[in-house]
């Protein structure tokens, strides 16, 4: 052992090893069993000087290592000096320090040793998978509340790690983030991943359409490409759309959208071709409509889910006038 670290151990057994000493000193235990009996050698000479065993055994032990040991009150000699008593070498006290401290030196550290090296517990995932055609509320570990919509799938670890929150959506939910500045938390869609602080915000982003919609009701959002890697940030009121491969940032038209929360299904001045895009999304149905001219009416209006996608078809007969038959061998509704 070279000088300079000999002078750094004692610094670790003194307690005044700065980041860097702790860990070379520590690396140094972990290298070989022969540097911990040395490192337990010098530690018990450290127990002997704090017990002041005796003056002139601690004198012999500094002008042996060259390590001062710390003062202490005359009051603390639990081995107060015998004339009669047989005056020990340094290594014969070592050898009876042994007898008290050494089984519990190694004990702590190899209980560290151990615990330094225990893999860090699993986190366990849960998948929410929603049946079309319904809905569901659920609170996380951190306290977020999440809504979601028919037919969507959340991925979530039961219990959060220490340095982020990460949830995977494929789908339409609601959320209410718990706010922490220092837990960043991130939604990733198909599509896009989303970064969030305190923040309530409304995202669509179903794997099997071309659909993706997010909306910013309070706090922050940012929106990050998962291929390009551009960002957008969000503030409350914004709403954004994917048309033609880019993001057009608008304002929230009707808050009665977020309804959905409740069952319902809500359209203010909204074409019958992006009333059934969503529609089929809602009840996973194909929709086939052979009167193109029907696409470009607009719909306002409110139903419930719970309903079925037959019942808003007869709702819209009465006003836009066509025919709809369900083959229920392709899951398809053909409109005429």
């Amino acid at each position: 052992m070279d000088e300079d670290f000999y002078i750094k151990l004692c610094k670790y057994i003194d307690g005044d090893a700065d980041a860097s000493e702790t860990k070379d000193v520590l690396l140094w235990l972990m290298e070989n069993p022969d540097n911990a009996h040395e490192y337990i050698t010098l530690r018990r000479l450290h127990y002997l000087r704090i017990w002041n065993l005796d003056e002139s055994d601690v004198t012999s032990a500094e002008s042996t290592t060259g390590y001062k040991s710390p003062s202490v009150s005359p009051h603390a000699n639990y081995f107060p000096a015998n004339p009669d008593r047989e005056t020990f070498s340094t290594g014969r006290i070592a050898i009876e320090i042994l007898k008290y401290v050494a089984v519990l030196a190694i004990g702590v550290f190899c209980t560290l040793y151990v615990i330094s090296k225990q893999p860090e517990e699993p986190i366990l995932s849960q998948t929410v998978i929603v049946p079309f055609g319904q809905r569901t509320e659920l609170r996380m570990s951190d306290g977020t509340i999440v809504w979601l919509n028919s037919g969507s799938t959340l991925v979530y670890p039961e219990k959060f790690s220490k340095t982020e929150r990460k949830v995977s959506l494929n789908g339409e939910a609601y959320f209410k983030v718990n706010a922490n500045k220092e837990w960043p938390f991130t939604v990733q869609t198909p599509r896009y991943n989303l970064k969030v602080l305190g923040t309530e915000f409304n995202v669509k982003d179903y794997k099997r359409s071309s659909i993706f919609e997010a909306s910013l009701l309070k706090g922050a959002l940012e929106i990050m490409s998962i291929t390009s890697g551009d960002s957008l940030a969000l503030k409350p009121n914004d709403k954004v759309l994917l048309k033609d491969g880019r993001l057009i940032t608008g304002s929230i038209g009707d808050p009665n959208y977020y309804k959905w929360r409740e069952g319902l299904i809500c359209f203010e001045n909204e074409t019958i071709g992006s009333l059934f895009a969503k529609l089929e999304l809602y009840y996973d149905i194909k929709i086939e409509v052979q009167k193109p001219s029907l696409l470009n009416h607009t719909y306002t209006g409110k139903f419930r889910v719970r309903d079925g996608i037959e019942h808003v078809l007869k709702v819209l007969q009465l006003k836009h006038h066509f025919h709809f038959r369900k083959v229920e061998d392709t899951n398809t509704i053909f409109i005429s």
